[in-house]
């Protein structure tokens, strides 16, 4: 399965960095640690976005995924998540019969793209989500994401609110969330969020 991580890293993010990195680091584990068991191979890519779009990653084997450090997640600038989307999506294209979870994580609502607008982000997540191999999910703390994931055309039962200061848990609870959905024969999922009660508080 291929899983596409676009991770906030624009300055609202600066707080959440000691859990952002973490987080992350863990979710890759979590993914290496369910390939190593044999069924289930995983392709990752990652980029961080700000006002510009950092690739961390572009296909690569989860083994070889490098792990986020102060170095390389430096949170600062703008969101420029429509741009972040679009470059990911246009670098990856649409490989035939080949099962895709892609996750938005943000904080902050969209402020700074140059190169992509709404209705074309909405229009390449609907071309992919139609041929049934593609599932987009959309994390959001800090802003309505129904209202800022809706419009992109991602289903509601894909979407969730966290609470900022959950960052960490979120990151390893997706990743549990992947592997369950990696060993699943489906091949694409409207309610990734809520069978996974990614949209449930710690306290809940």
């Amino acid at each position: 399965m291929r899983v596409v991580l676009i991770l906030d890293a624009s300055g609202s993010m600066v707080p959440k960095r000691s859990d952002v990195i973490p987080g992350f680091n863990d979710f890759v584990d979590a993914l290496a640690q369910d390939e190593a068991k044999g069924a289930v191979s995983y392709l990752v890519t990652c980029v961080t976005f700000n006002t510009v779009v950092t690739p961390l990653v572009t296909n690569a084997c989860v083994r070889d995924v490098p792990r986020l450090d102060e170095k390389n997640y430096q949170p600062g600038g703008n969101t420029a998540l429509l741009d972040a989307v679009g470059t990911t999506l246009d670098e990856i294209g649409i490989p035939p019969n080949e099962k895709f979870l892609v996750l938005v994580v943000t904080d902050g609502e969209e402020n700074s793209s140059r190169q992509f607008r709404q209705a074309q982000i909405k229009a390449m997540i609907e071309q992919r989500q139609a041929t049934g191999w593609w599932t987009f999910s959309y994390l959001g703390a800090d802003v309505d994401a129904f209202a800022e994931a809706g419009s992109l055309g991602i289903p509601p039962g894909n979407i969730a609110n966290y609470d900022r200061h959950q960052t960490a848990g979120i990151l390893r609870a997706t990743a549990m969330a992947a592997v369950a959905y990696a060993n699943q024969a489906s091949t694409a999922n409207t309610t990734f969020v809520v069978d996974n009660q990614l949209d449930k508080k710690p306290d809940e």
